[in-house]
């Protein structure tokens, strides 16, 4: 099959999801008029209202959604009279070092582009993780984009072999790019008994899984099993206005949250490229950044949370999460 070919099919199963949150998904079944897209449980984790829209333009409500226990995955359903193509399962115990896959979705805010424009990228993979945080066990070479967390992940064959979820930069001596994606196959670990278990609701009212119990995740701090730091900024800020970060599941002491320009890397704590941080103090709460932001022009920027057990080495701990800076005038 012919790389057009696959950007074809990953065209035809891909959705952006808008929201509280912004992110992309694939469509995997579909049972009458409802379709269920999988995808991450980071995307659709806030309350409130969600659409997706489909290759064709079309939006429509998410009428449910369902936390797969253990991993950073959910599955969303929404409703259509219209035909859809399903993305075609395969083996992602065949996804080797080497191999070539290909990643897509839906980017937010990039510099340039109006609107959510469907991306695909090329990616080789680099390796599998022995002991996955959140079922992020793929390890691959590609410079994502936010709004692309939800994503399928093709084969050569243009089946789908895992979703695309975690991207951001090692910080410490010798840090780089690292992106990560979960296995098709953790998912389907899941059917049908698991996700039976773990009930629906609806994205507007308040029967949404709550935060890991605090005495569970010091559990998990203490024994440096750094976990998914959840990041929640709005949409837009003016510019002088400070940048509050409502945060949760973090290990005091040990979680930094770092603000820095859309896209830029930020490889040593001390770069220029850093725009402010702040070590988090308690296990949930809100931080406020005053500056630079008073002075900085309008634009888009992310936010990054990272765990370090010793003090000194710096690793990725919460989804990177993006919003803007506008003009007063």
């Amino acid at each position: 099959m012919t790389s057009s070919e696959i950007v074809s099919i990953a065209q035809q199963i891909t959705v952006s999801i808008d929201g509280a949150n912004n992110g992309s998904g694939v469509i995997i079944e579909r049972q009458g008029e409802s379709y269920t897209v999988l995808t991450n449980w980071h995307v659709v984790q806030t309350k409130g209202s969600y659409t997706v829209q489909t290759v064709d333009g079309k939006k429509y409500n998410i009428t449910q959604v369902k936390q797969l226990p253990g991993v950073d995955l959910a599955l969303v359903q929404f409703k259509s009279g219209q035909n859809y193509q399903l993305a075609e399962k395969g083996d992602s115990d065949t996804v080797a070092g080497g191999k070539t896959v290909y990643v897509a979705g839906y980017p937010a805010a990039i510099p340039g582009i109006p609107g959510r424009e469907f991306q695909s990228l090329t990616a080789q993979i680099s390796g599998r993780v022995s002991k996955p945080q959140d079922g992020y066990a793929l390890l691959y070479t590609v410079e994502a984009f936010p709004g692309m967390s939800g994503g399928p992940i093709l084969n050569e064959e243009g089946k789908l072999v895992g979703i695309h979820g975690l991207a951001g930069t090692v910080i410490g001596p010798g840090g780089g790019t690292a992106t990560f994606g979960i296995p098709l196959n953790t998912y389907l670990s899941f059917v049908p008994g698991s996700i039976n278990r773990t009930p629906p609701y609806s994205p507007n009212n308040s029967n949404t899984n709550p935060p890991v119990p605090e005495e569970d995740l010091n559990q998990q701090c203490e024994k440096g099993n750094f976990p998914t730091t959840v990041l929640n900024p709005k949409e837009n800020y003016l510019e002088g206005e400070a940048i509050v970060i409502k945060f949760a599941n973090a290990c005091p002491g040990k979680t930094r949250v770092v603000v820095k320009k859309a896209g830029s890397p930020t490889r040593g704590m001390d770069t220029g490229q850093k725009k402010s941080s702040e070590l988090v103090k308690e296990y949930e709460g809100e931080l406020t950044f005053h500056h630079p932001y008073a002075k900085k022009r309008a634009g888009t920027y992310e936010i990054q949370a990272f765990f370090t057990s010793n003090g000194r080495d710096f690793f990725i701990s919460g989804r990177s999460r993006s919003f803007s800076v506008i003009s007063r005038f």
